[in-house]
């Protein structure tokens, strides 16, 4: 059964790239959250010379190698004692985002204030209050990092290769340590289920850009609209057209905006779209369906925060 389910999954994920494609391309022109924080960060700017109540704030942060942006004018803020998660494929400007906050490279434009401390002024005092986990003994350079409670921890993938009770007991210290210290936290990964479980607020980076920013709820509401349905017939019945158009039939009459997006084996995959079908109309619909046609099994879903960050990084560029 197990098995069954991966390939009904990876089935799901494949058909559902079009339709999340096609909702982030309606919406990041320039993504108003994006836009917002970037007008939130210069009203600050502008009306205090400092961070006043961030632990960090950047603004319009530039790096340029050879003839492309690999950080393009980059503008946020992380708040006190917020988990801020910064998601991206290989390429996308993460690590050079961290080696300008840490003073390894230079910034061509723009400027970073780590508790009213400038970047560009004062990276000395900034390297004593700001701690990095580097790429490599991940488990040590945690615990190091959190070594005299520094108000901003910067964690460059700090459990990827960690095993997962490992992994799970840094999530936990992790979270001991803001709530404790009330430490922010800037962080990349490359696992969903880090940033669900850390992160307050999160952004997709690609070409040195954010195309999308803010809690993860408010990510799937925005590009993971409406819901999944895949249903999956009885092996004796899959070569049965009538009972198959039946059930195309029902579910075409009593859920309207329900999209036939696959047909294949025995296994019919819906795309709900009605905003007014709720989630729980939605179980207690097929669970008396189940019964009517006798089927297998069914699967809802919505969107998942992979789904999302996987349609966002098919455009990012390839560097040589």
């Amino acid at each position: 059964m197990v098995a069954v389910w991966d390939v009904i999954k990876l089935q799901f994920q494949k058909s559902r790239k079009t339709d999340i494609q096609q909702i982030i391309q309606e919406n990041t022109i320039e993504d108003s959250d994006v836009l917002a924080e970037e007008a939130r960060i210069k009203n600050l700017t502008e009306a205090h010379p400092g961070a006043v109540g961030e632990a960090l704030v950047v603004s319009d942060l530039t790096k340029m190698y050879k003839n492309f942006y690999a950080v393009n004018h980059l503008t946020f803020g992380i708040h006190e004692e917020e988990c801020f998660g910064l998601l991206g494929v290989n390429g996308a400007g993460k690590t050079t985002t961290f080696r300008m906050l840490t003073g390894d490279c230079k910034p061509d434009k723009g400027n970073a204030l780590i508790h009213n401390d400038s970047l560009r002024t004062n990276l000395r005092k900034i390297n004593r209050l700001s701690s990095t986990v580097e790429v490599t003994k991940r488990k040590l350079s945690v615990a190091m990092a959190l070594i005299g409670c520094p108000p901003l921890i910067l964690l460059d993938e700090p459990t990827a290769g960690v095993d997962p009770v490992s992994r799970r007991k840094i999530w936990n210290i992790l979270s001991q340590a803001r709530n404790n210290t009330g430490a922010a936290v800037l962080l990349t990964t490359h696992s969903m289920e880090e940033s669900e479980a850390l992160c307050n607020r999160l952004a997709i980076m690609v070409n040195g850009r954010f195309q999308c920013l803010g809690s993860i709820q408010q990510l799937k509401s925005k590009y993971g609209q409406g819901y999944t349905l895949i249903i999956k017939m009885k092996r004796e019945d899959q070569n049965e057209p009538a009972r198959m158009n039946a059930i195309k039939a029902h579910i075409q009459s009593h859920l309207i905006g329900a999209n036939l997006k696959d047909d294949h084996q025995g296994m019919l995959q819906y795309h709900i779209e009605n905003p007014q079908i709720t989630l729980s109309y939605l179980f207690k619909f097929m669970s008396s369906m189940k019964v009517q046609f006798e089927l297998e099994d069914y699967l809802i879903s919505d969107t998942s925060l992979e789904q999302i960050f996987l349609a966002f990084a098919r455009a990012q560029r390839e560097t040589t």
